[in-house]
Parts: C-alpha cells; structure tokens; sequence
C-alpha cells in the first residue's frame, strides 16, 4: 500500500505546482505558463541527479526515455494550446479520461491487466474527475464537454493530451522497471525543461525574461514540479500504471480544494459527488485491486 500514499502526495504535489503557477503566473502567455515550473523544475532534479546511483541501462530504458521525451513535450504543447484556444470547463474534464486510457496502452505495452475491482475502480476515479470540472446551474452542463468535443477546437486537442500522457504513463513505467525510480524521472526532467525552454524562445511562444519575473513563486512550483517527478516514478515502479494514474487523478480533488480555498470557487455539490466517485474509486482499487 506504500504505492498509494505516494501516488497520493504525487497529486498533491500537482496540484499545488498547479496552483502556485496559476496564482502567480496566470497573466503570462500560455506556453510560459507552462515553461516556468518545467525549467526551474527540470534544474532541481538536474541537482538532485549527480547524489542518484547510476543503475545498469539496457536498451527498454534508452526506449523508453526517447520516447517519453518527445510524446510529454508534445502533450504539453496540447494541454496549453487547448487552454488558450477554449474555457478551461470544457477542456480540462478529459484529463480525467488519462487513466482510462492506460487500460489500454497499459495493457499493449507492458501486458498489465486489471481485475473486476480495479477497472471500477478507475472507471469511478476518472467519472469522478469529469463530474468534477462540470458548470452546474450556468451554461455549461453535465454533457457539454462531451458536445464541445464536435464545436470546441481546445477540447479534442486536451482529448489528444490525455492520450499522450497515457502513453508517457506507460513508457515512465517501463523506464523505472529498466533502470530506477529516481533515476529515470530526474534524468528525464532536465531534458524536458531544456526542450520546453528551447522551443518556447525558437517558436516565440515564450520570452526568457519570463523566467525572473517572480523567482520565490517559481522556484516553489518548481520544486512542488520535481517532488511530483519523484513520487509519480517511485509509485509508479511500485504497481500497475492505471492504477497509480488513476489515484494521481485526485489531482483535480486537491485542485478544486484550492480553488476553494485561494480563488473563492464555487458548485460545492457537483464537487461532493465528484468527490465521493474519486474516493470510491480510490477505496475499490486499494482494496480489491490486482
């Protein structure tokens, strides 16, 4: 059970670099909203690295970090661009869908399959996380994001996202299995910051001065970034990729605490039932999961 109390802390620590770079970040063009806690991210675990023991490195682990590299900065690239192009209602609930998708890629990459109780389990987390992101009482519904995939341009591009980092899930899995948890998220890490930071000046969708704007709150996502990267990979190398994705989905839990706490959010009882799927879904795959 030691897998799910840090798949737990890896959505808390989500959630908070999402906070902090949301409160303190919010007015910078998308793609450096996103850049700011990958760079100072990617720096604390390019620190860390050199304490990490270097494990023996075979050829499913050079494939599985290629691979990961290229699919995680490009479902990145998604996640912002569909933010900027569409409301964040009817983009973010299919995140929620990321572990759903890992019953598959889960299932043709590494062969894992789920049990009765922990295909529930993350039917229900992933149900939950969509109920979660719903409008109640306004304009948009319980199917509009559903809709919005045939009119919204952001929201078949957040789809794309979560497939993308269905797939990262998978080959994080397979790396960690082929060298170490520590070791393949911090050397990843650093590579990914430096290509987010790369493509941001070269496309002219960031400034470098974006950087320093506001170093304490950057620095803390950062680290809030690469505490994530450690517990994500710990866990990760510790049970099967949808359960522990699944559980990183109570993210979106934490996220609407915060919107709670921080910016004043409201629809608390859309958020409750949301709340009791997740838990249930939770509870299904810590205790009856295989």
């Amino acid at each position: 059970m030691f897998w799910l109390i840090l798949a737990v802390a890896t959505a808390f620590f989500n959630a908070s670099a999402a906070t902090v770079t949301k409160r303190y970040f919010s007015h910078l063009r998308p793609w450096e909203i996103g850049m700011i806690p990958t760079v100072y991210g990617g720096t604390i675990c390019l620190a860390i690295l050199p304490f990490i023991p270097v494990p023996p490195l075979d050829a499913a682990f050079w494939l599985a970090w290629s691979l990961s590299l290229p699919i995680l900065v490009t479902a990145l690239f998604f996640q912002y661009w569909a933010i900027g192009l569409s409301p964040l209602s009817l983009t973010m609930p299919y995140l929620s869908f990321t572990p759903v998708f890992v019953i598959i890629t889960g299932f043709v990459i590494l062969g894992e399959v789920l049990n009765l109780w922990g295909l529930l389990g993350v039917v229900a987390i992933a149900a939950g996380g969509y109920v979660l992101n719903v409008e109640p009482g306004g304009r948009r519904g319980l199917a509009d994001p559903v809709k919005a995939v045939f009119r919204e341009p952001g929201s078949w591009r957040m789809l794309v996202t979560a497939i993308l980092f269905s797939v990262c899930g998978v080959l994080g899995r397979m790396g960690v299995l082929h060298s170490s948890p520590f070791f393949f998220g911090l050397s990843l890490y650093p590579a990914l910051g430096a290509a987010f930071l790369l493509f941001g000046l070269i496309s002219g969708r960031a400034r470098l001065s974006s950087l320093w704007t506001d170093p304490g709150p950057a620095l803390l996502a950062g680290a809030f970034l690469a505490a994530e990267v450690i517990c994500h990979h710990f866990a990760i190398s510790l049970t099967k990729a949808a359960y522990m994705l699944a559980v990183k989905r109570l993210n979106t839990l934490i996220s609407v605490i915060y919107g709670g706490v921080i910016f004043r959010e409201a629809n608390i009882k859309i958020r409750l039932a949301g709340t009791a799927l997740m838990i249930l879904g939770v509870a299904m795959i810590g205790l009856l999961g295989r």
